[in-house]
C-alpha cells in the first residue's frame, strides 16, 4: 500500500527548510548593508547578520535532520547562513587579535 499524501512531519520539515532559506537571505542582506550605513548602525547590523546567519544554519540543520524533501534548499541555506555568520565574526576577531580599542 503506497502513501501518496505527505505526512504532517514531512510538511513541518519542508517548512523548516524554507524558513531557513528566508533567514539566510535576511542575514545576507544585513551583512551586505554594513557597507552602506553610517557608523552608528554597524553594531546593530553586525549582530543581526551574525544571529540571523547562525539561526539559519541551526534551523536548516534541524530540517535536514527531520529529513525534509527539500534537502538541496536546506543545504544551500545551511551553507549561506554559516558563511554569513563566519563572515561577520572574522573581521571582529581580527580586530581583537590586532589589539582592539
Amino acid at each position: 500500500m503506497s502513501e501518496t499524501a505527505p505526512r504532517a512531519s514531512s510538511r513541518v520539515a519542508d517548512g523548516v527548510a524554507l524558513a531557513g532559506i528566508i533567514l539566510a537571505v535576511a542575514a545576507l542582506m544585513a551583512a551586505s548593508s554594513l557597507l552602506v550605513v553610517g557608523p552608528s548602525l554597524v553594531p546593530i547590523l553586525w549582530w543581526a547578520a551574525f544571529l540571523l546567519g547562525m539561526g539559519s544554519a541551526l534551523i536548516c540543520w534541524l530540517g535536514m535532520g527531520m529529513r525534509t524533501r527539500h534537502r538541496h534548499i536546506a543545504l544551500a541555506a545551511l551553507l549561506l547562513g554559516s558563511l554569513t555568520a563566519v563572515g561577520a565574526v572574522v573581521p571582529f576577531l581580527g580586530f581583537l587579535l590586532a589589539g582592539g580599542d
